[in-house]
């Protein structure tokens, strides 16, 4: 979590193997590395958030809402869990097609929106299953404007980001989401 600190958003860029230092902390029914840091006229600061490498390949898994809200079983020595397959994918990168936005929210006080989506069969219909879209950040168009969550509304889109849980009051009850760190990562059709 880089919190409001905007000098992280290109070290933490899509491609970049960094090295954080930070605390481990529990948000909203995840954890996270908070407290980073970046002294761009410090970079080899023993506490500086650092690039490491860039331009590294990034690969992404590509879902259905359907099978992302699946559960599966697994045998565990003599014994058969069975968990929620998007709460297996927590923290990896991953991919869904074809997703027609049906609703919209933008959080007031920073811009950051979240779509509901579902995804539109081969034969035109939707499906049953609905997946939301997050953002990280506000997200700004090419000329500087805020771009509004009400402008993908009806759209058909493709979303790359990570798989993440929010669970706001920390009841249990949160939802398994796709962050998008990107606008580029949210391509309309």
């Amino acid at each position: 979590f880089y919190g409001y600190n905007s000098a992280l958003i290109p070290v933490l860029a899509k491609g970049n193997e960094v090295r954080i230092v930070g605390s481990v902390t529990e948000f909203s029914g995840t954890y996270q590395v908070s407290g980073l840091t970046y002294m761009a006229m410090r970079p080899n600061e023993p506490d500086n958030t650092a690039v490491v490498s860039k331009g590294n390949a990034v690969s992404y898994k590509e879902y259905t809402p359907e099978l992302f809200k699946t559960n599966v079983t697994i045998t565990v020595g003599e014994e058969e869990k069975i968990y929620k397959y998007q709460e297996l994918a927590v923290s990896t990168s991953a991919s869904m097609k074809n997703l027609k936005v049906v609703d919209t929210y933008t959080t007031p006080s920073n811009g950051e929106f979240t779509l509901t989506c579902k995804l539109v069969n081969a034969d035109g219909s939707l499906g049953t299953v609905e997946i939301d879209i997050r953002t990280a950040t506000a997200f700004k168009d090419a000329d500087g404007n805020m771009v509004s969550a009400n402008s993908f509304m009806n759209k058909i889109i493709d979303v790359k980001g990570i798989v993440d849980y929010f669970d706001y009051n920390n009841t249990g009850n949160g939802t398994y989401q796709i962050r998008v760190f990107a606008l580029a990562d949210i391509v309309v059709k």
